[in-house]
Parts: structure tokens; C-alpha cells; sequence
């Protein structure tokens, strides 16, 4: 059974939620002896105990930070798996040269073939499945296809492409791991601050209660008000083909502003400023099955919306 990943119980961007602590941590100080009579926990010492605890969830590591290992890694496996996968589609001509043709189909399902189109769309598993199927045919196989034709150094090469996938492969998934629990690391912080701050605030509204414009100062929403940003929104994604390859030039087209950007070399689209609500959005490019969607943006927010188009 799955393990549920953590959740975040703020709802509110991690900047906004660090400035609602700050800023409940400055009427804290400002309003500590009223904290004080009503719970002597309230002190200078738990105090800078909470300022700890904010800067030590701002310390872990952010989202680029988690990110960077296992998006490195995935140039790094990709590079490598073009030329493993490279090795395979050799041994499938040493296969075609060295059996009947009766036996050509059977000869190639044993030695991986089912799995190439997946792998040649990247899939990581696939690659494994095709790269161990093509060594054993090899090992079972090799003095068939050496007599055809087989280079005798290449299943030492095929072998060693297969080692530097697989290694890879390992490190990938182990980093996409470390990653998924700092992750859950840093929600797990940020749920802590978020805690106290509703915990700060069911005690203001007992010490404040017929103070309001005090109790404000210890309200979640009131203050995430003050300190949120609801300017210009932003619309900006990737726009891949099935095997995740990055698209240039593709033009993305808000009806509504009437407004076209395109994706650059990266495939990454960004509109720039814009008003908040909700747009009619096309990608388009020749050769490639149109697609067009109802994007809802809202104040103070960069909409993130990745698309994959097919191909015609």
C-alpha cells in the first residue's frame, strides 16, 4: 500500500506564509506582556524559539534546490539511453543476418523488441527491460550471431552502455526519493508554523476580544491579505511532444487579450503580465494536432500549464 504524501494545510504561496510568521512574530513582541498574563509559555524565549523555527523551514531546501539533482540526472539518462538503446538496434541487425527470416520475429521478441517503442519514448523501466533482454540473447546467443557478423568486443560494449544506463538509472531513482522527502521535509515545517500560527490566534481571540482592530493582527486571513501580492497575473508552461521532447516556436494564443507568444528553444512559453480571469488558450504548430483550452488565472498568480501535442 502507498504511503499518502504530506499535504500543506496553508493555502497560500511558502513566501506568503513566512511573511504572515514574521509579521505575527513583530505584534508577538510588540504585544507580549497581554500574551504573557494570559499563558506564561508566552516569553522571550519561546519567542526567539518561533524565529528559530521560521528560519529554520526557510533554510531547508526549496523547490529549484530539490529539483536540480533529478532534472540533471534526467539530461544524463537521456543522453545515455540514446546510445544504449543505440547498442540494441545494432544487435537487432546482427539478429537479422544470423537467422532465418521464419525465426526473425520470435529471435527479436526474445531479445527485447517489445519494449523499443516504449524506450525509444524514454521510458526509464522500459529501457531496463530491453537492455537485460538484448545481454541475455546475447549470452544465449553469441556464437550464432558472432559467426554473422557480430563484432567479438561487442558484447563487452553492449555490456558497458547497459552498466552506464543502469547506473543512472539507480542514481535516479534514489535522487527522486531524496527529493519526495525533502519535500514532504519542508511541508512538514511549514505545517508546523501554520499550526502556531492558529494556535497564536485562538489565544488573541480570547486576549483581544473586544480589541478587533488587535485581533486582526493575530487573524490568518487578515494578515495573509495584507501581505499577499495581487498584481499582474502570469501564464507560463513547457509545451513537449509524447516523448517529452521540448517544442520550439509553437504559438500560444489568448483569444481574449488577443495575444500570441511562442515557446523558445526549451519549449517554455511565458506571457508576461496580464489580467487576472479566465482565457481561451490555442498551442498551435504545423504538423502537430491543435490544442485549445479555458485557462482560469488568478490575481497575484504565475499560472503554470504544461501541454503535449501529437503529432498529425
Amino acid at each position: 500500500m502507498a504511503t499518502e504524501r504530506i499535504i500543506p494545510k496553508y493555502r497560500c504561496k511558502q513566501t506568503e506564509l513566512y511573511a504572515v510568521v514574521t509579521a505575527y512574530i513583530v505584534s508577538l513582541t510588540e504585544n507580549l506582556p497581554a500574551f504573557t498574563a494570559h499563558n506564561t509559555m508566552y516569553n522571550p524565549v519561546n519567542l526567539a524559539a518561533f524565529q528559530a523555527q521560521l528560519d529554520a523551514a526557510k533554510a531547508l531546501p526549496n523547490f529549484q534546490q530539490r529539483n536540480e539533482p533529478s532534472e540533471t540526472l534526467r539530461v544524463l539518462i537521456k543522453e545515455q539511453a540514446e546510445k544504449s538503446i543505440n547498442k540494441w538496434r545494432a544487435l537487432r541487425t546482427y539478429i537479422e543476418r544470423s537467422f532465418p527470416p521464419a525465426l526473425i520475429k520470435p529471435k527479436l521478441e526474445a531479445a527485447g523488441w517489445s519494449y523499443l517503442a516504449q524506450a525509444n519514448a524514454f521510458n526509464w523501466e522500459e529501457i531496463v527491460e530491453l537492455l537485460d533482454s538484448g545481454y541475455e540473447f546475447i549470452t544465449a546467443n553469441e556464437p550464432a550471431l558472432t559467426a554473422n557478423g557480430m563484432p567479438p568486443a561487442f558484447p563487452a560494449e553492449y555490456q558497458a552502455e547497459q552498466a552506464a544506463y543502469m547506473a543512472f538509472f539507480n542514481q535516479l531513482s534514489d535522487t527522486t526519493l531524496d527529493q519526495r522527502q525533502q519535500t514532504d521535509e519542508k511541508i512538514n515545517a511549514n505545517n508546523a508554523l501554520y499550526d502556531e500560527l492558529i494556535r497564536i490566534g485562538k489565544d488573541a481571540n480570547v486576549i483581544f476580544r473586544n480589541n478587533p482592530a488587535l485581533l486582526e493582527r493575530f487573524t490568518f486571513t487578515k494578515v495573509l491579505a495584507l501581505v499577499s501580492s495581487p498584481g499582474p497575473a502570469t501564464l507560463k508552461g513547457n509545451v513537449t511532444d509524447v516523448a517529452e521532447n521540448p517544442i520550439p516556436d509553437v504559438s500560444v494564443y489568448l483569444q481574449e487579450l488577443d495575444l500570441e507568444v511562442f515557446t523558445d528553444a526549451t519549449g517554455t512559453y511565458l506571457t508576461g503580465n496580464i489580467s487576472s480571469g479566465t482565457y481561451t488558450v490555442t498551442f498551435s504548430k504545423e504538423g502537430f494536432v491543435t490544442q485549445q483550452v479555458q485557462i482560469t488565472i488568478n490575481p497575484g498568480v504565475d499560472k503554470i500549464y504544461d501541454v503535449t501535442l501529437v503529432t498529425v
